[in-house]
């Protein structure tokens, strides 16, 4: 979305919002964030017999990301073709019925779809796919609201409930 989406529309009726932004966000969206709570990476689903061992692999391949998400950023900065598609679901569709041979897509919604899909697997390229940290953005200037969320946080993730949570809704590193 564009940044006059999220000035207009993030705070307008709350105080914080759960989302992934990437660090320019922090000024192109005038948002500070918490401390990070989750951790992701963008990883390719393929077929079991794929050859695709890494992100270079998938020149001349076809490619399907999620529409307006990091898998999508990270294809067209390769500058590789691909389509976009508004689910994952649909993503993997492509790819389960052969009309695609890899799907790039964030690593927890991978395992998901690996575990619900026989057949495929994922392969990951830390060379070329970025760690994004997961946080709250807070409306920049909410100090007091940003340090409670921060404490609070922090006390989830140093008594292990955040990584808890995770391994229950199939979203664990």
């Amino acid at each position: 979305r564009s940044p006059g989406y999220w000035q207009e529309n993030l705070f307008s009726n709350h105080y914080a919002w759960f989302n992934s932004f990437d660090k320019e966000s922090e000024t192109r969206f005038e948002v500070n964030f918490s401390v990070p709570y989750y951790n992701a990476k963008q990883v390719m689903i393929v077929k079991e017999d794929s050859t695709i061992a890494k992100a270079a692999d998938m020149a001349d391949k076809k490619i399907v990301v999620i529409q307006g998400y990091t898998g999508e950023s990270c294809v067209k900065e390769m500058k590789y073709e691909y389509e976009a598609f508004k689910k994952g679901s649909e993503a993997i569709m492509e790819l389960v019925n052969g009309k695609a041979d890899v799907v790039v897509i964030d690593s927890a919604t991978a395992s998901k779809y690996v575990a619900d899909n026989e057949g495929l697997k994922i392969v990951e390229d830390a060379e070329a796919f970025a760690n994004e940290e997961y946080a709250i953005a807070v409306k920049k200037g909410n100090k007091e609201l940003l340090d409670k969320i921060n404490a609070s946080l922090q006390e989830l993730l140093d008594a292990g409930k955040v990584a808890e949570l995770g391994d229950k809704y199939s979203v664990s590193e």
